[in-house]
């Protein structure tokens, strides 16, 4: 089944830089327009633009977000968890793993479309995550591809353009 991009995928990212797909550039991207007016004055052709995203790797290393640097998966971590508790932590490849003042170890990461919190001082302990939707909201704000866009042509790296817009 040929996966297409629908409103579906892009909707949490709005609004957001467009690029415009152009053969006649010789697939050179070029951003054409930063919406920042809001839902009412996007016209989208998926065969025109395409949604400037962050990749999913961006979570586990610092970025710019509004003027300052942060670690993507530490501030989801705080917002999931309260970060007088946490006593120390430490950023690996691909989750956040999280001392707490009880002396309760942990990972955090993003799984397969959800956050999973899984307890290292108890094997096999899945914890469930009580903001999921908060965690989401972030994600979006910060032009994170967390639905495989970029992996599927669907949505343009921030990376492949010649300057990062969210920078």
């Amino acid at each position: 089944m040929e996966r297409k991009l629908t409103l579906t995928d892009i909707c949490g990212y709005i609004p957001h830089g467009l690029c415009k797909v152009n053969d006649l550039y010789r697939n050179k991207i070029k951003i054409v327009n930063t919406l920042n007016n809001g839902v009412n004055d996007l016209i989208y052709r998926s065969d025109l633009y395409k949604p400037i995203l962050r990749p999913q790797s961006d979570l586990y290393r610092p970025i710019t977000h509004k003027g300052m640097e942060v670690i993507p998966i530490w501030e989801l971590a705080k917002i999931e968890c309260n970060e007088d508790d946490i006593k120390q932590y430490e950023l690996e490849k691909n989750h956040l793993t999280m001392v707490f003042e009880n002396g309760e170890q942990a990972k955090f990461k993003l799984y397969y479309g959800g956050f999973l919190f899984n307890s290292i001082s108890l094997p096999n302990t899945t914890y469930p995550v009580f903001c999921q939707s908060q965690l989401f909201d972030f994600l979006h704000e910060l032009k994170v591809d967390y639905r495989g866009l970029i992996d599927a042509k669907l949505c343009i790296s921030c990376y492949d353009l010649d300057t990062n817009p969210y920078n």
